[in-house]
């Protein structure tokens, strides 16, 4: 069965991130026509339906934490017709509420359509200085340091370029981190405010960036790429780090010597290494 054959329709509608003239003449009609809108927040929601000119049938609040009940009582309301999903920013299920939406009305046999659009993550990687294909989205990295730290390091030696979102609360932190665990050489690219006003961007390494944006207050929202891992030398290459962690640790060499050893080749901060090699000790 084709999608826009079928009556019952839901659209993933994408709005603008910041700039309200970035919306598509066609989400604005979709959002005209629907019989039901879900939306993040209906303040935030209701001030771009009113720039756009448009007075929603009905509007719903939809975040993660709705009953299967609740979603199914949203696909009820619209009987035979269709529905809108968008998000605060951006296109939705971006790091935002609706896969659960989205997983019901294919099962209720609605066409899902996508209207395309705005998308902070394509554009901040459209507009970076360096190499970003393939690359790895990773949403908003955890809150709490350690479950941070876990994640980035394992997607520390991967070849694709990293895209992140954070906050302006956390942003320093995160990028102490990143230097902790990628080095302090690492190619980074932070872009603020996207499309807005107050739109900037730095590029350069891990350290110079992170030395930058500790001069003055962090405010603003966030989009982060890192450059993805080099090969180092042809030991880098061919040779996997833990096995070489792991064959050294059977020689019975020492922590520390073996991360002397190793340093040098590889862009894994001297911390990074000796908590895998605990690690691969634990495992043992």
């Amino acid at each position: 069965m084709k999608s826009n054959q079928t009556a019952q329709q839901l659209y993933i509608v994408a709005t603008p991130i910041g700039n309200l003239a970035d919306i598509s003449r066609r989400a604005i009609e979709v959002l005209q026509q629907v019989d039901c809108i879900l939306c993040e927040n209906s303040e935030h929601s209701m001030r771009l339906l009113r720039h756009i000119n448009v007075q929603p049938r009905a509007l719903f609040k939809l975040t993660d934490h709705e009953s299967p009940e609740r979603i199914q009582y949203y696909l009820d309301k619209v009987g035979d017709g269709s529905m809108a999903l968008i998000s605060d920013a951006g296109t939705p299920l971006m790091c935002d509420p609706g896969h659960r939406l989205v997983q019901a009305a294919h099962a209720r046999g609605f066409a899902v359509l996508p209207i395309p659009g705005p998308c902070a993550v394509t554009a901040a990687l459209s507009i970076c200085p360096f190499s970003v294909m393939p690359f790895q989205f990773l949403g908003f990295l955890p809150r709490k340091q350690g479950e941070r730290l876990r994640l980035l390091e394992k997607v520390a030696a991967g070849s694709e370029a990293l895209v992140f979102f954070e906050s302006p609360r956390r942003l320093l932190n995160c990028l102490v981190d990143c230097e902790q665990v990628f080095g302090r050489n690492r190619q980074i690219f932070v872009v603020k405010e996207l499309t807005k006003q107050f739109e900037c961007y730095w590029h350069g390494t891990v350290d110079t960036v992170l030395q930058a944006l500790g001069e003055g207050p962090i405010q603003g929202e966030f989009v982060v790429v890192l450059s993805g891992q080099e090969a180092m030398s042809a030991v880098t290459e061919t040779v996997d780090l833990n096995q070489c962690l792991q064959a050294l640790s059977d020689e019975g060499l020492s922590a520390q010597t073996i991360i002397k050893a190793i340093g040098p080749i590889t862009t894994v901060r001297k911390n990074a290494l000796y908590q895998r090699l605990q690690a691969l000790k634990t495992d043992e």
